[in-house]
């Protein structure tokens, strides 16, 4: 059997042993209906359509899969209904293609999207690569996130999703609240169907002899649930706050390359991880910075990230946002 194949069959399985609670998807949709309702401004309205995918699945070189041998463990850490583990590849950067123009192709799909819509984009570049996670899984997801602009609304977006969780102020140091979304800072997840969806990208690429080639989706897939709070100071630089809720015994691999790093942290006397990754070709300026923790309740588990693609900011910035949660 092609190595194609395998992949796939090995991610329908265990896809097939991860479901989302029904009575989840209609307690969210209740409580943002209510809110809706009572809301007559426009920018007050935002998507908590969560799709019924499994919540196992490869998230393009941030969440990744397989174990490839090129990888190799660095860390791991679990909970009752979560094994997150980050790795470390020696080959998984890209050769054929650049960084900047994987950018620009992103950049020229989402001016095609507005607030609310996404698209499944499949590059061809991707299957000239040496690593098999770009040729196995050559596309991904990008969006164009509703935001709501006001820290209220923020807070209502997280209330609707989770039962209990840190909550972040409005202002934290020189940075300031700015906008909230469902969703993650930086595109690039594949849910299942949506990896059976490039196959027919894949043709017409072939068949109109493009290297890029893209389609518009229904809604916005999420791997996980997730709610994102964008900060930002004086400088334009940017920290995110995203709060991944996980509902089910789920794995989640994280994937870097050998140029980056990562450092074991306490926050919330909780373990922490600080990962530097500098070969990220989905954020803006190539590089991302991450605090990551889970903390668990009788309901929930939650991941907690602390994020940012802003060359400027520190991990110092990181953890300053990260310990001002209660």
């Amino acid at each position: 059997m092609f190595l194609e194949d395998q992949l796939k069959n090995e991610f329908r399985k265990k896809a097939d042993t991860i479901k989302s609670p029904k009575q989840l998807d209609q307690h969210i949709a209740s409580l943002y209906h209510s809110h809706h309702d009572k809301s007559q401004r426009k920018d007050h309205s935002f998507p908590l359509k969560f799709p019924r995918y499994a919540l196992f699945a490869i998230v393009f070189v941030v969440l990744a899969g397989f174990g490839y041998a090129t990888s190799k463990l660095l860390f791991e850490t679990k909970s009752n209904t979560l094994n997150l583990e980050v790795r470390q590849d020696t080959i998984i950067k890209m050769k054929t293609i650049s960084k900047d123009q994987v950018r620009s192709n992103i950049a020229e799909v989402k001016e095609n999207l507005v607030p609310g819509e996404a698209a499944l984009i499949y590059f061809a570049d991707f299957e000239n690569e040496a690593h098999p996670f770009f040729k196995e899984m050559p596309g991904m997801i990008v969006s164009k996130p509703i935001k709501v602009h006001t820290y209220e609304q923020g807070l209502k977006m997280l209330d609707s999703m989770f039962h209990s969780y840190k909550k972040p102020i409005m202002k934290i140091g020189n940075y300031s609240f700015t906008n909230a979304f469902a969703g993650y800072p930086l595109d690039g997840g594949l849910t299942p169907d949506m990896i059976n969806r490039l196959d027919k990208l894949k043709q017409e690429a072939k068949d109109t002899r493009k290297n890029v080639i893209w389609e518009k989706l229904d809604e916005i897939p999420q791997i996980l649930p997730a709610i994102t709070l964008t900060y930002k100071n004086d400088k334009e630089n940017k920290i995110y706050l995203t709060l991944k809720k996980i509902n089910e015994n789920t794995k989640l691999e994280t994937t870097i390359d050998e140029d980056s790093s990562f450092e074991k942290l306490m926050v919330h006397n909780k373990k922490a991880y600080f990962i530097k990754n500098t070969n990220q070709f989905l954020s803006s300026t190539g590089e991302y910075e991450e605090i990551l923790w889970i903390e668990q309740s009788e309901k929930e588990t939650i991941i907690y990230s602390i994020s940012s693609d802003s060359l400027e900011v520190t991990k110092e910035d990181l953890l300053m946002m990260a310990n001002n949660m209660n």
